[in-house]
C-alpha cells in the first residue's frame, strides 16, 4: 500500500470514528434528556420554589386522595363551606408549595381551594412525569376530591394550571364536564412543539440534532405519540365553559404564539392576557397584584362569589 493511500485510510478511520462518536453522544445526550425529565431525580422533590412566589399559608390541612389512574397525591386543602372549589395545578419542575401565593389569594376571596403535588413532585407518590398526559388523571382525582367533600350539595368547581399544570387542566377539563372553569397559564398546544421549543431554546441551532431522538426516547417513556398530547385540540371542546389565557410575551420556553393559538382555536366564553416582559412561569412575579386580581375575577364572574 503506497503512502497517499495509507494517509487517506487513516484519515477515513478517523473520520468515520468521529461520527460514530457523534451519534454516540447525540444518542446518550437524547436518552439523558428524556430519561430524566419523566423520572425527575429525588433531591428535585424537595428543590427551593422558584415558578412564583410563596405567601404565608393560611389556615389549611394537608390531605391525601387518589388519580384516577391509582397513584397517591398529596395536597393542601382550605375549606371556605364556600360553593365553589379551585383546584390549583403547579408545573414542572413543582410543587404545591409555588402556588401558595395565589391559592392564598383565591382563599382570601372565599373560594374552597385545593393545591396538591402532581405524581413525583412533592410529598406524592412516584409515577412517570409525562408533562400533562396522565397528569391530567391527577387533576381529574382532585375534581374528585374536592367534589366527595361537598357531597349532596350544588358545588362548583374550577381549575388553574401553571405550565404543565395548565396543559393537564385543559386535558382534564375536555374529559370531565364538571370542571366549569378553566385558567391555563404558560401552556402549550401540543407536546411535541413544547419540545422542540424548549430544544431550541436550550441549544439553539443544534436543537435539530436532539430532537428527533429525544422525541423518538420519550415517547416510549410516556406511552404516547406527542403530538396525540394536544391541549389545543382539547381547548375547542370547552365551550361554553369559560376559558382564561394568560402567557408572558418573553417566554423563552413556551413562544407566546402558543398562547395566542390556543386563543384564536377556543370559544367564547374566552379571554387573553399577555403579561409584558414576563418569562415562562413569571407571569405572577411580574405583576403579582393584577394577576390575582384577574384570576380571582375571573372565577367570581364564572363561579359566583363577591365582586
Amino acid at each position: 500500500m503506497d503512502a497517499g493511500r495509507s494517509t487517506g485510510l487513516r484519515v477515513g478511520l478517523w473520520v468515520g470514528a468521529g461520527l460514530a462518536a457523534a451519534g454516540a453522544a447525540i444518542a446518550l445526550s437524547s436518552f439523558a434528556t428524556a430519561y430524566l425529565t419523566v423520572h425527575p431525580l429525588p433531591w428535585s422533590r424537595y428543590r427551593r420554589s422558584w415558578w412564583t412566589p410563596s405567601g404565608s399559608p393560611r389556615d389549611g390541612r394537608s390531605v391525601r386522595f387518589s388519580s384516577v389512574d391509582g397513584i397517591d397525591l398529596a395536597g393542601r386543602y382550605l375549606d371556605r363551606h364556600a360553593a365553589a372549589t379551585i383546584v390549583v395545578c403547579h408545573g414542572w419542575p413543582g410543587n404545591k408549595d409555588d402556588m401558595r401565593g395565589l391559592a392564598d389569594a383565591l382563599a382570601d376571596a372565599g373560594f374552597n381551594v385545593l393545591a396538591f403535588d402532581f405524581r413525583s413532585w412533592g410529598e406524592s407518590e412516584a409515577g412517570p412525569v409525562t408533562l400533562g398526559y396522565r397528569e391530567a388523571q391527577d387533576v381529574l382525582g382532585a375534581v374528585a376530591f374536592a367534589q366527595a367533600r361537598r357531597a349532596g350539595r350544588r358545588h362548583r368547581i374550577g381549575v388553574f394550571g401553571l405550565s404543565m399544570g395548565g396543559a393537564a387542566s385543559l386535558l382534564a377539563a375536555a374529559a370531565c364536564p364538571e370542571i366549569e372553569a378553566v385558567v391555563a397559564d404558560s401552556s402549550y398546544t401540543r407536546l411535541d412543539r413544547a419540545i422542540s421549543g424548549a430544544f431550541r431554546s436550550l441549544w439553539g441551532p443544534a436543537a435539530r440534532l436532539f430532537d428527533v431522538p429525544t422525541r423518538w426516547v420519550g415517547e416510549r417513556l410516556i406511552g404516547t405519540a406527542m403530538p396525540e398530547v394536544s391541549p389545543v385540540r382539547a381547548i375547542e371542546r370547552l365551550s361554553p365553559r369559560p376559558v382564561l389565557i394568560i402567557h408572558g410575551t418573553h417566554d423563552r420556553l413556551i413562544d407566546v404564539r402558543e398562547a395566542q393559538a390556543l386563543y384564536r382555536t377556543s370559544h367564547d366564553p374566552k379571554a387573553l392576557w399577555l403579561v409584558e416582559g414576563a418569562d415562562h412561569g413569571e407571569t405572577r412575579r411580574v405583576a403579582p397584584q393584577e394577576y390575582d386580581r384577574r384570576v380571582v375575577g375571573f372565577f367570581q364572574e364564572h363561579l359566583g362569589g363577591s365582586p
